[in-house]
């Protein structure tokens, strides 16, 4: 019988500040899981008729970088600070995934994982616009959208990004443990 999993959805975040989590006991990457993470994301892409993004190494990292300092400052939310500057021309999206009473994540968990990420995505209108902007020549467009359900069209930014790169970090507390993806794309 499989352990639980309970989805825990953060992505409602739009915030350039960090609010402060428990500190996890030990955390680390898995980069064969953000694989699958950006696999789905593009096959999802794909429905939509869109082409995929393509994996960037710079992308990757600067996700990595950030997915750790969040991991060891027990933070969380959106970059920001003199260090970023450099990646201002980019969209970041981050998502967390709760799994309770497992001692180990192995890879029949990582299509559902990966699913559950691009669900929480796909259900925060300024999250989704990143993962369907169409890929073009231009860094940004102003568009329309219906932000908040009211009917009523208004307008936002997205960025129109080719290159993407994911990095997930499996956080380990005493009962439970957060997988916690960031996903940094660009142009």
């Amino acid at each position: 019988m499989k352990k639980l999993a309970i989805i825990l959805s953060l992505v409602a975040f739009n915030l350039t500040a960090q609010v402060s989590t428990p500190k996890c006991s030990s955390y680390s990457e898995n980069k064969k899981l953000g694989q699958v993470i950006f696999n789905t994301v593009n096959n999802y892409r794909k429905s939509l008729n869109e082409s995929p993004f393509l994996w960037s190494e710079y992308w990757y990292e600067s996700s990595l970088k950030w997915n750790n300092h969040l991991a060891k400052n027990a933070q969380w939310g959106h970059r920001n600070g003199p260090e970023w500057e450099e990646w201002t021309n980019s969209h970041e999206l981050i998502v967390a995934v709760t799994i309770r009473n497992l001692d180990a994540i192995d890879e029949s968990m990582y299509q559902y994982i990966a699913d559950s990420c691009l669900q929480q995505w796909i259900h925060s209108p300024m999250h989704h616009a990143g993962i369907k902007a169409p890929i073009r020549t231009i860094k940004q467009t102003s568009c329309l959208q219906d932000l908040d359900g009211d009917g009523k069209m208004e307008p936002f930014f997205v960025a129109l990004c080719k290159y993407a790169g994911v990095s997930v970090n499996v956080n380990r507390y005493t009962h439970y443990t957060i997988i916690q993806c960031v996903m940094h794309l660009g142009y």
